[in-house]
């Protein structure tokens, strides 16, 4: 039986709840979801870690190969970089290609680094009038 002492020195990643309480992200892949909260704690280590975990722009990256997904996600190398378009394609990441068959610098994004901010789910996107097609303007 684990008491609560050992419980609170497993070590754990963070899940962000606005996988489950926004629009934009209710048909991303779970095991994306995941990857991205294990970024998300690498992310954190690469900070502790200094300079040398930031590109010439100042922004802080991680690696993470596809075998390590692999590992981290129990798939196999297609889903692995299927998980990768996918939280690119969502504004979750972007990768930075390295010469020489090296592995890509991973930007992690938070949510509020993403272009367009989510809809809570539930909510309608309206459209502003200006955009709106006018079929009788003939």
């Amino acid at each position: 039986m684990i008491n609560n002492l050992q419980q609170e020195s497993f070590p754990y990643v963070r899940f962000p709840k606005f996988f489950w309480t926004d629009k934009q992200f209710e048909d991303l892949d779970i095991d994306a979801a995941v990857l991205y909260s294990y970024l998300l704690d690498r992310k954190q280590l690469s900070i502790q870690n200094g300079e040398q975990w930031r590109t010439k722009d100042g922004a802080v990256f991680v690696i993470c190969t596809i075998e390590e997904t692999c590992r981290c996600v129990h798939c196999k190398r297609d889903k692995a970089a299927h998980l990768f378009r996918a939280l690119e394609e969502k504004g979750l990441i972007s990768r930075i290609k390295r010469p020489n068959g090296k592995p890509y610098h991973i930007i992690v994004k938070s949510v509020s680094e993403i272009s367009e901010k989510p809809a809570p789910l539930g909510s309608k996107k309206t459209t502003p009038r200006s955009e709106k097609s006018d079929t009788n303007n003939t």
